[in-house]
């Protein structure tokens, strides 16, 4: 269990110290046409995955395609795991996400401010464990119809380089859905 503290202050540092470099230290690009075509990657957070108690780390990627300078379609994919151990029980959940919607930019000097509504499906994998009196597991997967609302900023960085940074609101439809909260920063690269 320290183990799992310990590296989760180490991700998180590693965030800030990112998110600080971002917001700090970027390079001095003029304004650009946005490239019809974007990729991206990077790291997700969320406040709680409602499944655990403690924030739940992961990693997405995705594209969009830009119709004009100010509308475009966005696919997002992302995955998101975390344990939690309560007395003599551990529980392991795991959410996969592909989203695709649209997305609307605009732009303030070099800097690009978006927001997105998108919709997809998530599969939820939830496993626990328990060693005591005996050996005992159990696991549940299910596939659930998601909503994600969100936005951030993209600050270029080079001529076809920048670095995104946003919020997203996240609503899982299950039996009990799931109301998450949660950042990510990404690197941005258009073609």
């Amino acid at each position: 269990m320290m183990a799992e503290e310990l590296l989760s202050m180490k991700t998180t540092s590693l965030v800030f110290l990112l998110l600080f470099a971002v917001v700090i230290l970027p390079a001095k690009v003029d304004a650009q046409d946005l490239p019809p075509v974007q990729i991206f990657g990077g790291l997700t957070f969320l406040d709680t995955s409602d499944v655990v108690e403690h924030p739940t780390t992961g990693w997405l990627v995705g594209g969009v395609w830009n119709f004009t300078e100010k509308f475009g379609l966005e696919i997002h994919i992302s995955r998101l795991e975390h344990s939690q151990s309560i007395t003599f029980l551990t529980i392991d959940s795991r959410f996969l996400t592909l989203l695709a919607g649209p997305i609307k930019t605009w732009r303030f000097g070099p800097v690009l401010s978006f927001g997105h509504l998108l919709l997809g499906t998530t599969q939820l994998d939830v496993s626990a464990v328990s060693d005591v009196p005996f050996p005992l597991s159990g696991a549940s997967q299910d596939t659930n119809g998601t909503l994600l609302i969100g936005g951030g900023i993209e600050i270029p960085l080079a001529q076809r380089l920048s670095t995104r940074f946003g919020y997203d609101y996240r609503q899982i439809f299950a039996a009990k859905s799931y109301y998450q909260h949660g950042i990510y920063l990404s690197s941005v690269y258009g073609f």
